[in-house]
């Protein structure tokens, strides 16, 4: 499984089963995640690969606050950007910064 920075992913395992969050950088075998909240981009959370699903959807990080992050990954939680058929987002302030990839 290919992890890049800004790609959201979902975690399998843990306390934060089932929560989304956004890859900030990769090193060998394990990723650093942040969701904006209890995971801020300044402290990112240590997570194994294994334990992630990764989604189709890639973030530019260039100018995210957690704020935003916190605003894109909250459409996940709902379950609305899922049910995006053209897998792309909808621009509802503040997700300026998202671009879909289909693989």
């Amino acid at each position: 499984m290919e992890l890049t920075r800004g790609l959201v992913v979902r975690a399998l395992a843990g306390r934060d089963k089932g929560d989304y969050f956004v890859v900030v950088s990769v090193q060998d075998g394990s990723v650093y995640i942040a969701n904006g909240k209890r995971r801020r981009l300044c402290a990112p959370k240590r997570k194994n690969i294994r334990h992630l699903q990764r989604t189709n959807t890639v973030l530019d990080l260039e100018c995210v606050t957690d704020k935003k992050l916190r605003s894109v990954l909250k459409e996940y939680q709902t379950g609305s950007a899922l049910s995006d058929n053209a897998g792309t987002k909808p621009d509802r302030g503040g997700s300026e910064f998202v671009e879909a990839r289909r693989n």
